[in-house]
């Protein structure tokens, strides 16, 4: 298949759509004000002709008068306007310049000060949120303008203009007033209108109304699942059930992140005898329905005799093992998205990462599908699903045709095992390692050796058979790695069947 996909997504369109730019709540005296004028002004009257049929001279003064009357306050609303935009701006401001001082210096007990004090769990992803804005926002030197600002009672909407790779994006912002001062929350909502529906061949996409110029993107969107469909081979029907909202769960955006959640987990207990070391990865409360499998595992262990002395014990939140049994066997593939509008948009043309976030979550969706559940030993899975993500990653970025910035790692890492972890545990920081391990594994082995030997882990219990293809055990992949990155030279030779 072809190393890239040619998109257009609609790029030159330089102006911002003015549902965002131009309409602005106004502040409660200017509020006030334009009600006045709308109860105090009536249209103007028709002027009565006289007994000569001409206009008497009285009432054509009256109604010069009454237009006079509209026109002055609707120029003194319009100012009104401009005058309360200018102060709310200004009363915002510093949020927003404290905001890039705590992104620029990495400094997250400064932004938990910026952050609604009620909401914990938001303030526990400082971490997460400072490395995902670092992310899409990078330009230095240039610092962020607020535009415009949307205001009901305490809660403000923030238009934010960012320089991003030379070009300028808006984002929103969302803060409410606490003890008299303007604190980051998560987007509300309200003003976002109803949810639209869109099905393509390989698509249904939801949107709300705010943002229905990504119905134009279904085409795009198309091309990337298809070919993730076709890359991992799933059988029909292999269609994305894709939602983009301004839901508040899925934020801290972090490009890179995949499809959330992470892969559901559970391990497999014999009962009365307490766990296994055998982790099961994409987990869906079916693994061991399979006879093949059954008979595998039940040799894996000797001591048991039967595979009802089997149970899974789920260590994720049974919410996850819902979704991943929808993704595994459902029609179509649930995966939501955060709203473009809250990370950046230049007119209707969105920001790179973002474009990118949506491809890899894509693929990632796509590739749980085609793997299925793995049972193995804990650094088997881990190491197994860097190489996975690694993959994804890789195709993400030659769709999108953009590369996510290297983050700053403050060891270098070269244990799959390591990486595979952090990943699952919604880490994004060795998103980047993955990409480069799947790379080295591409470059020595082949991309079609691999990607076989992904999915035939499927079929296996255990590291020794899951590794068996390779040739190679853990600790052995996690050498050859580091002397690749050291010599540029490939230490391994494919024993795995295809093509490469």
């Amino acid at each position: 298949m072809p190393q890239s996909v040619d998109f257009n997504w609609h790029e030159g369109d330089q102006d911002f759509d003015a549902p965002d730019a131009d309409v602005q709540w106004m502040p409660a005296e200017t509020k006030e004000a334009s009600h006045d004028t709308g109860d105090s002004v009536t249209a103007a009257t028709p002027v009565p002709p006289d007994v000569d049929g001409k206009p008497q001279k009285g009432w054509s003064n009256l109604a010069l008068l009454a237009v006079g009357v509209i026109l002055g306050l609707t120029l003194g609303v319009i100012v009104l306007m401009v005058q309360g935009q200018r102060s709310v701006r200004a009363d915002v401001k510093p949020l927003v310049e404290l905001q890039q001082r705590a992104l620029a210096g990495n400094d997250v007990d400064l932004y938990a000060s910026l952050v609604d004090p009620d909401d914990q769990e938001w303030r526990e992803q400082i971490p997460e949120i400072i490395a995902g804005l670092k992310l899409i926002m990078p330009d230095e030197g240039v610092e962020p303008k607020v535009r415009s600002v949307k205001f009901q009672n305490d809660y403000a909407e923030i238009a934010v203009d960012f320089s991003y790779d030379g070009r300028v994006y808006r984002t929103l912002l969302s803060a409410i007033r606490v003890d008299g001062k303007w604190r980051l929350v998560r987007a509300r909502l309200d003003g976002w209108g109803d949810i639209k529906t869109v099905e393509g061949d390989g698509v249904v996409l939801h949107v709300r109304e705010r943002d229905a110029f990504l119905e134009s993107y279904l085409p795009e969107i198309e091309a990337v699942t298809h070919s993730f469909c076709q890359r991992y081979a799933v059988p029909p029907p292999c269609q994305v059930d894709l939602q983009i909202v301004p839901n508040p769960r899925l934020l801290p955006f972090v490009p890179g992140e995949g499809a959330a959640p992470p892969p559901a987990l559970s391990r497999w207990r014999i009962f009365g005898a307490g766990d296994t070391p055998l982790l099961i990865l994409n987990s869906d409360g079916q693994e061991g329905r399979d006879p093949g499998f059954q008979e595998k595992l039940v040799a894996y262990v000797p001591e048991v005799n039967s595979i009802n002395d089997f149970h899974a014990a789920r260590l994720s939140p049974q919410s996850d093992i819902d979704i991943s049994f929808q993704r595994l066997h459902e029609r179509t593939i649930p995966l939501s998205l955060i709203s473009p509008r809250l990370v950046g948009i230049r007119g209707k043309e969105v920001h790179p990462l973002w474009r990118l976030a949506l491809y890899e979550a894509i693929g990632d969706a796509i590739f749980r599908r085609a793997m299925g559940p793995v049972t193995a030993e804990d650094e088997a899975i881990a190491a197994l699903w860097a190489v996975a993500r690694g993959d994804v990653a890789v195709w993400a970025e030659r769709f999108a045709q953009v590369s996510l910035p290297d983050a700053a790692i403050p060891d270098e890492q070269s244990d799959p095992a390591v990486i595979g972890e952090s990943l699952l545990s919604s880490g994004t920081a060795l998103r980047n390692e993955a990409r480069d391990l799947a790379l080295f594994l591409h470059e020595c082995l082949g991309e079609q050796p691999v990607l076989d030997w992904i999915l035939h882990a499927r079929t296996e219990v255990g590291a020794a058979a899951m590794m068996a293809p390779l040739g190679i055990s853990l600790e052995g992949l996690a050498d050859a790695w580091q002397q690749h990155r050291t010599t540029r030279q490939c230490p391994l030779v494919s024993t795995v069947q295809g093509d490469s």
